[in-house]
Parts: C-alpha cells; sequence; structure tokens
C-alpha cells in the first residue's frame, strides 16, 4: 500500500561452527561459534587458550569484552561488534564483524576500529 511504512525486517543471527575468520587489526585469525544468539570467540593460535563469550542480540550484535585470561594485548575497553553479511561480486556470501568503541575511548563512537572476514577454505602461511 502506498504510503505504508515499512516494518523492519529483523535480521537473522548466523549460526557458525568454528568458522575462522581474519583479523584485519591484528594480522592472524579468529575461531567464531555461534548458536542460539550465543557468540564464543577462541583464537586459531592453538598456543593461545583465552575464549570470549557474549549473547548477541536481536540485531546480531554484542558488547564483547576481551580483557580475558591468557589474551594477549586486549583493549581497554569492551568493544560493540555487528554481523554483516558480504556479498561479492560472483554472487557469494562471507560474514564479517565490524567493531566499534561505544565509549569513546578510541574512537568516536560508532566509527569502524577493526573489521574481521569470515575466510573460505584457504590455505594461508
Amino acid at each position: 500500500e502506498l504510503g505504508a511504512s515499512k516494518k523492519q525486517e529483523v535480521p537473522r543471527c548466523p549460526e557458525l561452527e568454528k568458522a575462522t575468520f581474519a583479523d584485519m587489526h591484528d594480522g592472524d585469525k579468529k575461531v567464531i561459534s555461534v548458536k542460539n544468539s550465543k557468540m564464543m570467540i577462541t583464537s586459531a593460535n592453538s598456543s593461545q587458550t583465552w575464549v570470549v563469550k557474549s549473547d548477541l542480540d536481536e540485531f546480531c550484535g554484542a558488547m564483547v569484552n576481551f580483557n580475558v585470561p591468557g589474551k594477549p594485548s586486549p583493549p581497554p575497553v569492551p568493544l560493540a561488534v555487528h554481523f554483516w553479511q558480504l556479498t561479492g561480486s560472483n554472487q557469494g556470501t562471507k560474514n564479517s564483524l565490524e567493531f566499534t568503541d561505544p565509549s569513546g575511548t578510541l574512537a568516536v563512537p560508532g566509527f569502524p576500529l577493526n573489521s574481521w572476514i569470515q575466510m573460505d577454505d584457504v590455505t594461508t602461511a
């Protein structure tokens, strides 16, 4: 109906089982699992045993505190993270996470600090 307001569609959070993401800021890889809106982040480096857990909200976002035992150089404040779905020119899709600092400590609130991109089955050095 013309002029009727369109109801915003609530995004569907991905269900991931040990998906590997390239961390653009740290230059390494992280492993993410998501099930029933519960997210778990670990390092892909088996010598690091830290674990970060967070609950995703209805918009696939969360506050993430990386200040956990064993995590080297965590950010000084919890970060906001949101899932994005990227579509390539080949019509393939990948998940991405965008990190921001709502406290304004590291950057203006809302300014992207980091992005993680889900990796295909790729061999990297």
